[in-house]
């Protein structure tokens, strides 16, 4: 390579990820992220750094004949590579959306015979566009497939890239940058090929100069002293959630769910009736996990086919009285909100990522004995909104949210601005961070939860608005109020929701 890779926490993480992956055993992986992201380039430094052992056969299906035309990969090319093939070697297909679609099927077809006897690890490169054509792919020929996605820089990582790419000697020196040239760089939406025509054709009207010994010392104290500050907020978090852990235990109802601790980048924490600062939120109280089950034939729904996902019924307890009483004197104590860091998001359907969280639904049989039993009129009486408790009311919201994403295409876009834990979930605390997101100009009726698996774990996500797809949400980041732009926002998309719906269902 000409110059070395740009190695950002996102493509360090993917690399980890795969090379990770491609040691635990025989799978089909697929690399996928809009054009011009450096798909191509990040497999070859995967190639050179992670996986120079092993044995790695590369297929460009994009690859030009001499007459300048894409040149198409026969049947009998590709069974002859998996002929050629021993035990334990690496296919890297990339390109793969230029391919015919007999092809295609033809790289499956051959993966199931050959490549499950030998033990071979298959890595398909594809645009975003090929991530539903490889999801049905993977489920027609009963293939277990994993998928990464890899996005494009944000806006800090492009001027970083700018400063690796043109000035080598001094890469994090502050960048002079002209006001047109910075209008054409927002417009490349982070991708770094772009980005690179850029740099090579007007790189000498940016200017750079090296960091002052001053300027570094001061830039060295700004992170240290954000360092401590992180820690000794953590440090008083911690303190708190110890010191209320025996509360919270007497206040969880019976049959409680298992304590589930998610990591990054969901951060347990407990919120404020009034929260000063917009964060994460995460509510904590003990909670029975409501478990959404699909059916084979919603498993196997193609793109754009409405999947029905209903919960299914809460756990019914017998003879359990709900008994509410409060005094003036009486307050909730809730903890205080903990700044959203900049989240990394498992690739779409992660990213991304993209969690699950956990519904309470009490349900209250009638009692015999001395318990005084409603007339039949007010039983059948359904209650109004306002009437509903926090929890019926979020479980509520929480259907509602279900029947939006299954009447929706797979291509429809939104944004997820949160995710809340499924260990405590309490949806009290939710509804007022609600209320305070409303005191900031956030329309809150665009706002949809729904339960999923991140990470391994199962947590809720938060999602708000709808748009034509996940680019145009990707997009509309920057127009949302000020209180959602601070917790991080990502874009995501109904397909992806719908594939992480199902990984819970096949864990569950």
């Amino acid at each position: 390579m000409s110059k070395p890779f740009f190695l950002t926490r996102q493509t360090a993480n993917l690399m980890e990820d795969f090379a990770r992956e491609l040691k635990v055993g025989t799978s089909i992986f697929l690399l996928y992220g809009d054009n011009g992201t450096g798909k191509t380039r990040l497999l070859q430094e995967l190639c050179e750094n992670r996986l120079s052992s092993a044995r790695i056969h590369w297929i460009d299906l994009n690859a030009a004949s001499a007459d300048g035309k894409n040149q198409q990969v026969s049947s009998a090319e590709i069974e002859a590579v998996f002929d050629a093939t021993k035990k334990g070697d690496i296919i890297i297909v990339d390109h793969f959306e230029s391919a015919l679609k007999k092809t295609r099927h033809q790289f499956f077809l051959s993966w199931t015979t050959d490549g499950v006897d030998n033990k071979l690890s298959m890595v398909i490169a594809s645009s975003s566009e090929g991530f539903n054509e490889f999801r049905q792919l993977s489920q027609h020929y009963q293939v277990n497939a994993h998928s990464f996605e890899l996005m494009p820089f944000n806006a800090d990582e492009v001027e970083a890239f700018l400063g690796f790419y043109l000035f080598p000697d001094h890469p994090i020196g502050k960048l002079s940058i002209p006001s047109e040239l910075r209008k054409q760089l927002a417009a490349t939406d982070g991708a770094v090929g772009p980005v690179i025509k850029i740099a090579e054709r007007d790189g000498a009207r940016i200017g750079s100069s090296p960091m002052t010994d001053t300027e570094s010392i001061r830039q060295g104290s700004r992170t240290m002293v954000t360092i401590l500050i992180l820690f000794a907020i953590t440090t008083g978090v911690g303190w708190y959630f110890l010191s209320s852990q025996t509360n919270l235990q007497e206040a969880a109802v019976a049959g409680e769910a298992e304590s589930v601790v998610i990591s990054e980048p969901v951060f347990e924490a407990e919120v404020q009736r009034k929260p000063a600062t917009d964060a994460e939120v995460v509510v904590v109280a003990e909670s029975e996990p409501l478990t959404l089950t699909l059916s084979p034939a919603e498993l196997e729904a193609e793109p754009g086919q409405a999947v029905k996902v209903e919960p299914q019924p809460a756990l019914e307890v017998d003879k359990v009285t709900v008994v509410e009483s409060e005094t003036p004197s009486e307050t909730k104590t809730t903890p205080e909100i903990i700044p959203n860091a900049a989240a990394q998001f498992d690739p779409e359907p992660g990213t991304a990522s993209d969690t699950d969280a956990v519904l309470v639904e009490e349900v209250s049989q009638a009692q015999t004995g001395d318990t005084v039993m409603a007339s039949a009129e007010n039983s059948s009486r359904q209650p109004d909104r306002a009437e509903l408790t926090d929890a019926a009311r979020f479980q509520q919201d929480l259907q509602s949210s279900m029947e939006w994403i299954k009447t929706k295409d797979e291509s429809i876009g939104t944004i997820q601005i949160l995710l809340l834990s499924f260990a405590g979930f309490d949806p009290t605390a939710y509804y007022e961070y609600n209320q305070y997101l409303a005191s900031q100009q956030v329309d809150v009726s665009k706002i949809r939860v729904f339960k999923t698996l991140t990470g391994g774990k199962e947590v809720y996500s938060v999602i708000y608005g709808e748009y034509e797809s996940r680019r145009a949400a990707g997009e509309s980041i920057a127009s949302l109020p000020e209180a959602l732009q601070r917790i991080s926002p990502i874009r995501r998309s109904v397909g992806g929701i719908l594939q992480e719906m199902r990984r819970l269902n096949a864990v569950n």
